[in-house]
């Protein structure tokens, strides 16, 4: 801003006429206001225009403030002159400086000329510079904001590279005691193989850990410019063959070309020998990792630099913060150039240019691994920097990439101070030792775990726990082999896993973890478990994300879109750790995320519980299918036809049909999805399809369900008529909408066959009607004659008794008749009941009295019990009365004690109990009237039907008194008419029956009785 202010002041003092004077005030951090005079009449009157406090005050001003005119300024505080002029500087104006957003930076206080009037002219030009001075202003604003951003990103990377010095060096001292023990543990004599083999893995990873702090280590202190290169003269051809000689055993093992091509040097190169062992070998491992087929060729070759180049610059985007080595001559030198080239995967074009910039790493590459920290060619490109090469990379996609590191030969390009002072005795042997084999095995071994491991040839019954697992018959582990572990999840052990992990030591912790108590196979990647899951559908896929070729998220993807395995449970595996890496797994669609390193006890109860709740779900969908396929079997077996409509558009369309509806409606090969009210014109034609639709809707919109027990119409696409009996009802549907089913039967048949039993039934009471009343004809003269023959008192004792036969048979004869009649006009609805208030008392004394006679004959023991009510504590003895028919009631009772007297042996018991049950509401109770014997008994079987017409019971007995079967139906319908009920009771052949008649007990009683 200061810069600013002069470069104005520059231009406001070339018219000094037009600007007397200027002063600007800014507003500062912290609030406050600081004064600037930008040109002033003379220096004496500075101290008057900085002391000025209108300028002050109006940066206090809101910032929606216009320009303001100051019309006095010397009022104000502010009196000059101008050198030449005689009059006083009076007018002034005051305009608001804007800076970045708008937001209001200041103002500006410009002096109007005494001898040019303020026209809009005039404004015009002032305004013009107050904008040019706030234009000014917001672009130093933004320089300087810039410029703090920049020094707080370099401070910021500064402490970042401190960190990672800091913390590789803390890495380092835990290491140190973590890898001695381990090597002397692994070197013991007396471990057993299983557990030699699980302290090779820690020592594995352990040294590959320390690898990876070293690498980060080196990297920080050539951040931050300590790194020290010690340059000897070396044999870089011998040295250069030695170290790619060391991944051969690698190549051959992939199955990779490797063609090492060094031929000797002109010229010694003075490098850092650990230095260029870094170089040469991240450069082969990275060709390695990223070359899945083909061929890996390293090449030396000796070339001379033109000049004027300048090797000290690469030909990558990354800056380097590494100290600049001498300067490259400008004559013609000798350079070595390092050729690394491979047929892999290769490198996008628009990914090419940050190949070299530190943690990056290129997207969805296919390599061996997905495993790495992105700094290796970073740490290559500042290894070259500081031989004073440079290092260039060249790529086409899917076709492979070479990379070039071009190195001067000899030394006058590094500083002399960094230069090894050999001594001439020993220096040949300096110059030629080989390359020490250390740290080229640590990358070789990396890499070789990169290599899928050969799985061991054993038994599949001992390929997974202990020696004594077994496999069944489904090929699942039995249950005798495994150890003891969570019996809770005991029923889904033998289940297969499909572990997916690029890490070759985690894949075999998972296997030897998993494998006592599941079938696990294992993937080097996410397209080999995708095949392995897709060949033979997993119970569970044990995933890791980052991986080559296909990623653990891309894997998920791909199993939620295949048909078979979407319901597989997928187990995330992962090195990024904090919520937002969790919830993207979750989301898309994981079971369960788990975050490296991980407890082995909490990744088995978590698996054993996605197992099992994955046999559950599979149980309880299999049950469902059964089911679902046994009512779909017997819905498409039943005679019963049924069909589904819903609202489509606001028209009711079949969704389903069974094959009895499908028939119905004719068979139409477009039924599913027609209109409803289209079929239904169809069969029935109008205004009846319309009865019948609106029913329909009426059920869908209420819930109401709609029976009709007979639907007797002519269809009219058959010209016939059928019958049917159907119910509709509102059912939910899996759409959440709702629809209407409807269940129905052809009862053509049934209403033919009824009709028919009506007819022949109608025929039967006309036939009996004739019958009893063509009887009653004959049987009165027979009377009449008895009733002579017995008043002639005939001396013959012989014929005395013909006499009474023929006169008991007559009343025998008679009674059957008249049941005949009775029978017949109940069944026709002609039996009128004269009904009055009647005393059960008197009923059964008639009855008696009618019964009395065959029980005297067979001289059985007969009672006559009434037993009074109880009623809130207190007995209660009145006469029980009903409202009825005395006659039918009587009728119905001494039924009852004939068909009693009938079937009880000679000299057994008949009991008659009168009583009245209360009522549970405190109303009228039930007149009571239980008729037990000890007689034959009824079966169970014929319990339920001996109150219809023509049942009676054993045939075969000798009972002289014989019987249509109609007296018990009689006693049904005539008590069932005084709005009674009678029922039987018996524990079963020979066990006696007891019959109960209940009638309504008469409340009040009729002033006239």
């Amino acid at each position: 801003e200061g810069q600013v202010q002069r470069r104005v002041c520059g231009v406001v003092s070339d018219a000094p006429l037009d600007l007397p004077f200027a002063a600007v005030y800014l507003n500062e951090p912290g609030g406050q206001v600081a004064g600037q005079v930008l040109q002033g009449p003379t220096v004496r009157r500075i101290e008057e225009v900085e002391s000025f406090g209108e300028g002050r005050r109006a940066v206090g001003q809101a910032e929606a403030d216009p320009a303001r005119d100051l019309p006095d300024l010397p009022a104000l505080g502010l009196s000059l002159t101008l050198p030449g002029w005689p009059e006083t500087l009076r007018r002034g104006v005051l305009l608001p400086l804007r800076g970045a957003g708008k937001d209001l930076a200041g103002v500006l206080v410009l002096g109007v000329s005494p001898r040019r009037p303020l026209d809009e002219e005039y404004r015009d030009f002032l305004n013009l510079v107050a904008g040019q001075v706030s234009a000014a202003l917001a672009d130093a604003s933004a320089y300087e904001a810039e410029r703090r951003r920049a020094e707080s990103l370099a401070e910021l990377d500064r402490a970042k590279t401190a960190f990672f010095s800091n913390i590789s060096h803390e890495f380092r001292t835990p290491l140190t005691l973590m890898l001695g023990p381990l090597e002397e543990l692994v070197t013991a004599p007396h471990l057993d193989g299983p557990a030699r083999d699980r302290l090779a893995l820690v020592l594995r990873n352990a040294s590959r850990l320390q690898r990876l702090v070293n690498t980060l280590l080196d990297f920080s202190r050539i951040e931050a410019g300590r790194a020290q290169a010690r340059y000897e003269a070396t044999d870089l051809a011998a040295l250069t063959r030695d170290l790619a000689s060391t991944f051969r055993s690698a190549m051959e093992r992939a199955g990779l070309a490797f063609e090492v091509d060094c031929p000797p040097l002109s010229a010694h190169a003075y490098v850092d020998r650990e230095m260029w062992e870094k170089i040469v070998l991240n450069l082969l491992s990275n060709a390695f990792k990223f070359t899945m087929r083909g061929q890996v060729t390293v090449r030396l070759r000796e070339a001379g630099l033109e000049a004027g180049q300048d090797l000290s610059q690469s030909q990558s985007q990354s800056q380097s913060q590494s100290p600049s080595p001498s300067p490259s001559p400008s004559q013609s030198q000798s350079q070595a150039v390092l050729e690394v080239a491979d047929t892999g995967a290769g490198i996008p074009a628009d990914e090419l240019p940050k190949v070299f910039d530190r943690f990056h790493r290129v997207a969805g590459a296919e390599g061996r691994t997905h495993e790495g920290s992105g700094i290796g060619l970073a740490l290559v490109q500042e290894l070259v920097l500081l031989h004073g090469g440079r290092i260039e990379a060249s790529s086409v996609h899917g076709r492979g990439a070479v990379f070039r590191v071009v190195l001067p030969l000899g030394r006058e390009h590094l500083p002399r101070e960094r230069i090894e002072r050999i001594e001439r005795i020993d220096r040949t042997e300096r110059i030629e030792r080989t390359a020490s084999t250390t740290a080229a095995r640590a990358y070789v071994d990396e890499a070789l775990r990169w290599l899928p491991a050969p799985e061991p040839a054993q038994d599949p019954a001992h390929a997974h726990g202990s020696g004594t697992a077994r496999v069944d018959e489904s090929g699942r582990l039995a249950a005798a082999g495994w150890p003891a572990a969570d019996q809770r999840f005991a029923a889904t052990f033998g289940a297969r896993i499909v572990v997916a992990d690029d890490n070759a030591d985690m894949r075999t912790y998972l296997r030897d973890l998993l494998s006592p108590y599941y079938a696990v196979e294992l993937a080097a990647d996410g397209l080999q478990a995708l095949e392995a899951a897709r060949r033979v559908p997993p119970d569970l896929l044990l995933s890791d994300v980052m991986m080559p070729r296909l990623d653990g998220l891309a894997l998920l993807s791909a199993i939620r879109a295949d048909a078979r395995l979407g319901g597989v449970p997928v187990v995330l595996l992962s090195a990024r750790a904090g919520e937002e890496a969790r919830i993207e797994g979750l989301d898309a669609g994981a079971d369960d995320y788990m975050i490296k390193p991980f407890s082995s006890r909490e990744l088995l109860a978590r698996l054993g519980a996605l197992l099992e709740l994955r046999r559950m779900r599979q149980s309880a969908e299999a049950a469902s299918r059964v089911r679902t396929e046994q009512f779909e079997t017997l819905l498409n077996a039943a005679p019963m036809g049924l069909f589904l409509v819903a609202l489509d558009d606001g028209v009711l369309r079949v969704r389903e049909a069974n094959p009895t509806a499908r028939a119905t409606f004719g068979h139409a090969p477009d039924l599913i999805g027609a209109r409803f009210d289209a079929l239904v014109e169809r069969q029935w034609g109008h205004p009846l399809s319309d009865q019948v639709v609106s029913l329909f809707l009426r059920t869908l919109e209420t819930g109401e369900p709609y029976h009709t027990p007979e639907f007797i119409q002519e269809r009219s696409d058959l010209g016939v008529t059928e019958a049917y009996e159907w119910q509709i009802s509102r059912i939910p549907l899996a759409d959440g909408s709702m629809g209407v089913v409807c269940y129905y039967r052809e009862i053509s048949a049934h209403l033919k066959a009824r009709r028919r039993l009506e007819a022949a039934d109608r025929q039967k009471d006309q036939f009996l009607a004739m019958l009893a009343h063509e009887l009653r004809n004959p049987i009165a003269p027979i009377r009449s004659a008895g009733d002579v023959l017995s008043r002639l008192g005939l001396p013959d004792e012989r014929s005395q008794k013909m006499v009474a036969i023929i006169r008991r048979q007559v009343e025998t004869l008679t009674r059957l008749v008249d049941d005949l009649l009775d029978v017949s006009r109940i069944t026709q609805g002609r039996v009128e009941l004269q009904l009055k208030p009647v005393l059960l008392s008197e009923v059964i004394a008639q009855a008696v009295e009618t019964a009395e006679p065959l029980m005297r004959e067979r001289r059985h023991h007969f009672s006559v019990t009434s037993v009074t009510s109880v009623t809130s504590g207190t007995t209660v003895a009145r006469p029980l009365r009903v409202h009825g028919d005395l006659a039918r009631l009587v009728q119905c009772v001494a039924n009852v004690l004939t068909n009693a007297a009938k079937y009880t042996d000679p000299e057994g018991r008949i009991d008659l109990t009168m009583s009245e049950e209360p009522a549970l509401a405190g109303g009228p109770g039930t007149a009571l009237i239980r008729i037990s014997d000890d007689g034959i008994g009824v079966p169970p079987a014929l319990q339920a039907t001996m109150f219809d017409l023509f049942v009676q019971g054993d045939r075969t007995l000798d009972r002289s008194q014989g019987g249509l079967g109609i007296g018990l139906s009689l006693v049904r319908q005539l008590i069932g008419m005084h709005g009674g009920s009678v029922s039987v009771h018996s524990d079963g052949a020979g066990c006696g029956a007891r019959f109960e008649l209940r009638l309504p007990v008469l409340a009040t009683i009729p002033a006239s009785d």
